[in-house]
C-alpha cells in the first residue's frame, strides 16, 4: 500500500472513523474525516485487512464542515482531539449516528423492521452540556492529554462543560501551585470538578462515583426508563445490574415496585443507593465480571420478572447465561454506552426465544462519536 494516496471518504466506521479504499483496494480508517471528504491521506498503521491514516491534505471538504468553535480541537499532537466531531455540523451528527447504530444492528441480525429503532434523541444543548470534567495539571497550567500523545495541552477554558464548570474551572485556576505530583514518574495529576461540589473540596486523583455528564439527556434517560416499566405491576420483583449509587433505581422506587434488587461493585455507591431507598431496595456489592456466583444465591432476586442493566463499554458478556436462571423473566432493559457490546449480548439472547423489540439511541456525548442505546428485549410467549 502506497504511504501517502489520494481518495474519498464514503463512509464511518462505528468508533466515528472515516473510512476510505486505498489503490489496493485494503479500507482505510482516517481520523478527523467525514464522508464526502476528498483528500490526500498519510498511512501510519497497517493492519492484515486494514490501515490507519491521517488527513495529510484536505482537498475538498465535506458539505457538513463546520469552523470549529474550540482553539484546542485537533487531531496532531498538542491538540486536545476531546470532541472529534466537533467540526461537523449537529444535524449531521445525529444523522449520522443514527445510520451507525442501524449498521450495527443490522449486521447482528437483530432488526427485521423498521418499527424496532427510534430516531436518535438529540441532546439540547450542543456544546455547554458537560456538568463535570477531569482535568490535569502540572501545578501551572491545566489541561488535557493529546488525543495523538500524551503531551499535556494546556487550557483556560472548554466551551463542553456547563456554564457552573466553567466558572469554577476559572477559579482553579489560582490554586493549581497546591496540586502537585508525588511521585517522580508523573509529571501531572487529575482533578475532578462538577457542579455539585466546591473547587476547595477538590483533591489530587480522587474521583466519586460514576454519574452521567449530560444532565438533560440522563433526564431523558430517566423518562424512557418510566415508559417502560408504566405498565408493570408494582408487586413485581426488579433486578438491577451495575446500579451505581442508584441514578435509575430512582425510577423503580418512583413507580413503586416493593421489591427492588441492585447490584454494583462500588461498595461506597452501594451504601448511598441503601441509605437513600432503606424500605425497598436491597443493595449488594458484587464483581459482575468474575462470574454469578454473587447473584445467584440470592433466590428472590433470580425471581425477578424485569431486569434491568446499565454496564460499563465492555457490556455483559453473561447476560444469557443470567437470563438463563431466571424463571420469571420476561423482559430485560439494557442501557448501553457501547453499540458493539450492546449487539453481542443481545444477539445471545435472540437465539434463545428473545426479541428485541425497541432500541433507542440518545445523544449523551455530542460533538463525540459515543451513542447510548436503550434497549428492550421481551421473552416470545
Amino acid at each position: 500500500m502506497m504511504s501517502i494516496f489520494e481518495g474519498e471518504i464514503t463512509d464511518l466506521s462505528f468508533k466515528g472513523f472515516g473510512v476510505t479504499k486505498a489503490p489496493d483496494g485494503v479500507s482505510v480508517f482516517v481520523q478527523g474525516s467525514w464522508p464526502g471528504d476528498f483528500g490526500r491521506f498519510r498511512v501510519i498503521e497497517r493492519k492484515k485487512r486494514y490501515s490507519f491514516a491521517v488527513i495529510e491534505e484536505l482537498l475538498k471538504p465535506s458539505p457538513a464542515r463546520r469552523s470549529v468553535p474550540c482553539p484546542h480541537q485537533g487531531f496532531s499532537e498538542g491538540d486536545c482531539g476531546g470532541c472529534p466531531w466537533m467540526m461537523i455540523d449537529y444535524p449531521e451528527q445525529l444523522h449520522r449516528k443514527n445510520l451507525i447504530v442501524e449498521s450495527q444492528l443490522s449486521r447482528s441480525g437483530l432488526i427485521d423492521d423498521g418499527g424496532v429503532l427510534k430516531p436518535i434523541i438529540a441532546s439540547a444543548a450542543s456544546l455547554g452540556y458537560r456538568n463535570r470534567v477531569k482535568i490535569r495539571t502540572d501545578g501551572e497550567n491545566m489541561g488535557f492529554h493529546s488525543s495523538a500523545s500524551n503531551t499535556f495541552v494546556p487550557i483556560d477554558d472548554c466551551i463542553i462543560l456547563n456554564d457552573e464548570v466553567r466558572s469554577k474551572l476559572k477559579n482553579l485556576k489560582p490554586l493549581l501551585r497546591t496540586f502537585n505530583s508525588t511521585s517522580a514518574a508523573l509529571d501531572t495529576v487529575t482533578l475532578e470538578l462538577d457542579d455539585l461540589t466546591s473547587v476547595e473540596s477538590i483533591k489530587s486523583n480522587q474521583s466519586s462515583s460514576f454519574r452521567q455528564a449530560n444532565t438533560a439527556q440522563n433526564k431523558n434517560m430517566k423518562l424512557w426508563l418510566r415508559n417502560q416499566i408504566s405498565e408493570h405491576s408494582d408487586s413485581e420483583t426488579i433486578l438491577e445490574l451495575f446500579s451505581g449509587s442508584g441514578n435509575l433505581t430512582k425510577v423503580l422506587v418512583e413507580k413503586g415496585f416493593e421489591k427492588v434488587f441492585c447490584f454494583d461493585s462500588d461498595k461506597n455507591a452501594i451504601s448511598k443507593l441503601i441509605g437513600q431507598n432503606p424500605n425497598q431496595v436491597r443493595g449488594y456489592t458484587a464483581n459482575l465480571f468474575n462470574g454469578l456466583r454473587s447473584v445467584e444465591k440470592y433466590t428472590d432476586a433470580l425471581n425477578a420478572s424485569i431486569l434491568l442493566l446499565d454496564p460499563p463499554r465492555a457490556g455483559f458478556s453473561l447476560l444469557k447465561d443470567l437470563v438463563d436462571k431466571m424463571p420469571k423473566l420476561s423482559k430485560v432493559i439494557y442501557i448501553s454506552c457501547d453499540i458493539s457490546t450492546f449487539c453481542r449480548d443481545v444477539s445471545k439472547l435472540s437465539t434463545k426465544g428473545w426479541k428485541l423489540s425497541v432500541v433507542q439511541p440518545l445523544d449523551m456525548f455530542p460533538q463525540t462519536p459515543h451513542i447510548e442505546v436503550m434497549g428492550v428485549v421481551e421473552r416470545f410467549k
